[in-house]
């Protein structure tokens, strides 16, 4: 295994674990923020919205600027955006958070997953890299899981918590990328 390999397991499960803290409260989190159901859906097609517009954008940016460099930059954004969430108080906020959120994951989409083929392929990795992802695939949907169920239990001391940890998660997945990305 590469080292390549190995960063890029740690550092998709800590990206993973960040976002997906806060799939069990998402939506009962904007109905205590006074958002209708038709609004909720408003908010998650204004993500998906962002996303389409901004997807070729941002990767145009990772190509040009470096699979790093877009990765951190996601990071930031997201941390922002689910900082701004914490602090969100009607439907306006939330539409802007969600967009600022939506952007963020924009410029990590592929950007990730480039890096660790460019970074494998760098170091002499001839293999396929199917497997590779699908044992990625695997870590990370076991790590979402333990995430989203942590996630829930703070969810019931305080339905905002768990975006204010998901933000430091999103923080510190930004820090450990930073120190063990290796552009090549």
């Amino acid at each position: 295994m590469t080292r390549t390999e190995r960063s890029y397991y740690v550092v998709w499960s800590s990206y993973n674990f960040s976002w997906s803290f806060l799939a069990p409260v998402y939506p009962l989190f904007l109905l205590s923020r006074g958002l209708d159901l038709f609004q909720i859906n408003v908010v998650m097609a204004v993500f998906l919205i962002t996303s389409f517009v901004f997807e070729v954008p941002t990767g145009a940016l990772a190509d040009l600027a470096g699979r790093k460099a877009a990765f951190l930059l996601s990071c930031c954004i997201r941390m922002g955006a689910f900082g701004l969430y914490f602090f969100a108080h009607g439907f306006v906020d939330c539409i802007i958070a969600e967009g600022i959120d939506a952007l963020g994951n924009t410029l990590a989409n592929g950007a990730l997953d480039a890096w660790a083929v460019d970074g494998m392929r760098a170091e002499g990795a001839g293999a396929a890299t199917d497997r590779f992802f699908a044992r990625a695939q695997i870590i990370a949907r076991t790590v979402m899981i333990a995430s989203g169920l942590a996630g829930g239990y703070l969810g019931q001391r305080d339905i905002a918590l768990p975006w204010l940890v998901a933000a430091a998660s999103f923080a510190l997945t930004g820090m450990v990328a930073a120190a063990i990305m290796r552009e090549h």
